[in-house]
């Protein structure tokens, strides 16, 4: 919301468009899962040991490097959705 004359607009420009946010959002929900998984997968890997010693670290790296993303992934998700539901009912459009 601008301070000065109270308008509403999102800070970045390209989320304008109804569409590109829903198209977003469903990204940002596919990136979650994808990352989650993958996330899970390498830290299953290297607890049952099919991973090697000396890359075992690099797995439990990208293991918890994957599950910080999925965690962004779906927090940036859900705020979004709810700045689309907040912004629609505000202007008066559901």
């Amino acid at each position: 919301m601008h301070d000065e004359t109270g308008e509403l607009y999102w800070r970045l420009k390209v989320f304008r468009m109804a569409r590109i946010r829903k198209l977003a959002i469903w990204l940002l929900h596919a990136l979650y899962f994808i990352l989650a998984f993958a996330a899970l997968g390498l830290a299953y890997l290297a607890l049952r040991g099919r991973i090697e010693e000396n890359s075992l670290w690099v797995a439990w790296m990208y293991s918890i490097i994957g599950a910080c993303g999925a965690f962004f992934a779906l927090f940036y998700g859900s705020a979004l959705s709810d700045a689309d539901k907040a912004a629609r009912r505000w202007l008066g459009m559901q």
